[in-house]
């Protein structure tokens, strides 16, 4: 009877250990990061074309313990640029088009993400320090696409025919899903550093970034 009741409140204490090792886990964070991001263009034969820009990000989010969070926040994805002269055809981010002449293009993404971070402290699995730690993260990312064109010669663009010198604009807005993986470290307790790898989906084109972040908590 004795043996139970210790076995018993082992358990009992342990759970309480447990429940407030989770608790200083808790709470809410904000964080911001940049990093470089490459937009996997469509047919880009004959043009000269930029697919890399700075991509930046501003957060915040909340843990409901060491393992499982949620984010939010706003992403700039960066510019993604194209150019040629003679005639060509090709597609930048989803729109298709051909030109004569001198032409050039850019296609401009941002938007808001939300979803959940699930994060593994190495020392579960393998005994060291605490202080580093492997995520995942997937979630929805809203996004607004900015796009322009001009040709000096005739353009076709997203359908609309155009000719002799001209400009054409158009802008989409969408809902995608976006998946990441990183690695955290703690420098202190309520502030960590993070490397991350992320893919967006931005109106039919996959643009994967990497990012360095900082991150306070609270």
């Amino acid at each position: 009877m004795k043996s139970n009741t210790k076995q018993l409140g082992m358990v009992v204490v342990y759970s309480f250990m447990s429940l407030a090792a989770n608790a200083a886990d808790n709470g809410f964070f904000v964080e911001g990061g940049a990093g470089r991001s490459i937009a996997k263009l469509g047919n880009t034969a004959g043009l000269n074309v930029t697919d890399s820009d700075t991509t930046w990000l501003l957060g915040a989010g909340y843990n409901f313990n060491k393992y499982v969070g949620v984010e939010v926040g706003y992403r700039e994805l960066g510019i993604a640029k194209a150019s040629a002269s003679g005639a060509v055809t090709g597609t930048l981010y989803g729109a298709p088009f051909s030109a004569t002449g001198t032409f050039s293009a850019s296609a401009d993404a941002d938007g808001v993400y939300v979803g959940p971070v699930f994060t593994l402290p190495l020392d579960v699995i393998t005994g060291l320090s605490d202080k580093f730690g492997i995520s995942a993260r997937v979630g929805a990312y809203r996004w607004s696409l900015e796009e322009n064109a001009s040709a000096s010669g005739s353009l076709t663009y997203k359908g609309a025919v155009y000719a002799g010198n001209v400009a054409a604009s158009a802008k989409e807005r969408g809902t995608d899903a976006y998946y990441g993986l990183g690695g955290n470290y703690n420098l202190q307790k309520n502030f960590g550093v993070s490397l991350n790898y992320n893919r967006f989906r931005v109106f039919g084109t996959n643009v994967d970034s990497w990012d360095l972040r900082v991150r306070y908590s609270f």
